[in-house]
C-alpha cells in the first residue's frame, strides 16, 4: 500500500518527514542516525494532531538529536582476527579464487567465501557477513524463542495466541490486540536474563495493553529486577542493535 509523504521544517528540530500509512494503528515518532525526524501517521489522524504529538515530545526529540550528534557509534567490523561465535554457529571466513561473495549457513557454521584480492573489511564482504549472521540468528531464534515463550507463559499463567519471529528494526518485541506476539530474531544477541525480560514484558501485554503504573507493578511481581534489566536492555539499543523509536499511544 502506497505511503503519502511530505516534509515540514520545524523550528529548533529541522526537517520532519510526515509519512501517512494506512496500515499504521498509531502515531510513531522516529529519530535515526543520518535521517530526518520521521512521524508515521495513521490514515484517520490529521497532520495537525501529528504535529501536536511532535511538539509534546520535543524534549525527547532534542535529547535524541543531541545524543546522535555527539556520539558517533563505532562501526562493527569483523576483521577475521578474532573468532566470532553466536549461540550455536561459528563464523568461518575463507578467501577464494572467485569473483563473488558466497554465504552459506549450516547447522553450526556460517561460511563466507569472498574474493581473495579483497580485504575482509570491504563493505560488500561485511554486508555478506551481516547477512550470514542474521540468517544464523533467525535459525537460533526459531529453535529457542517459541519454546522459551511457552515455558514462561505456563510458569506464570499467561495465555497468548501465536508467536512470530521477525527481523524487527525498532523493537525487541510486540504484542497485538489479538495477543499475537512478535519477537525480534536479534534477541539471540542478548543474555538469557534479558531475553526473559522481553518475553515477560510482551506476555504482560496480553493482560495490560499500556505501559501505565499497573503494568510495571504487575511485571515487578514476577520479575523484581525489572528496572535493572530495563536499563541494561537500553544499553544494547544504544550500541546500535535497534534504532531509537518512540511510539504514540
Amino acid at each position: 500500500m502506497k505511503q503519502q509523504i511530505q516534509t515540514k521544517q520545524v523550528d529548533g528540530i529541522g526537517p520532519v518527514v510526515l509519512r501517512r500509512n494506512r496500515r499504521a494503528r498509531r502515531l510513531i515518532l522516529q529519530v535515526r542516525p543520518g535521517q530526518p525526524v520521521t512521524i508515521t501517521i495513521p490514515f484517520l489522524v490529521s497532520v495537525k494532531s501529528a504535529l501536536a504529538f511532535l511538539e509534546a515530545n520535543r524534549d525527547w526529540i532534542l535529547k535524541k538529536l543531541h545524543t546522535l550528534k555527539n556520539h558517533q557509534p563505532i562501526p562493527v567490523v569483523i576483521d577475521g582476527k578474532h573468532p566470532v561465535q553466536t549461540r550455536t554457529h561459528r563464523l568461518e571466513l575463507q578467501p577464494v579464487a572467485a569473483a563473488i561473495i558466497k554465504v552459506t549457513v549450516r547447522s553450526d557454521t556460517i561460511s563466507v567465501h569472498y574474493p581473495a584480492e579483497h580485504c575482509v573489511t570491504d563493505p560488500r564482504i561485511q554486508e555478506g557477513i551481516a547477512q550470514g549472521l542474521t540468517a544464523a540468528y533467525r535459525i537460533e531464534a526459531q529453535q529457542f524463542l517459541p519454546a522459551r515463550l511457552q515455558a514462561l507463559a505456563e510458569r506464570y499463567g499467561f495465555r497468548y495466541n501465536r508467536v512470530t519471529i521477525k527481523n524487527l528494526k525498532s523493537r525487541w518485541g510486540s504484542c497485538s490486540g489479538l495477543n499475537n506476539i512478535n519477537l525480534n530474531l536479534h534477541l539471540m544477541r542478548l543474555p538469557d536474563e534479558l531475553i526473559d525480560y522481553v518475553i515477560l514484558h510482551e506476555l504482560m501485554h496480553t493482560r495490560i495493553g499500556n505501559h501505565g503504573p499497573v503494568f510495571w507493578a504487575e511485571l515487578v511481581k514476577i520479575l523484581p529486577s525489572v528496572k535493572i534489566l530495563r536499563n541494561q536492555l537500553k544499553t544494547y539499543a544504544q550500541r546500535g542493535f535497534l534504532d531509537s523509536v518512540l511510539v504514540g499511544h
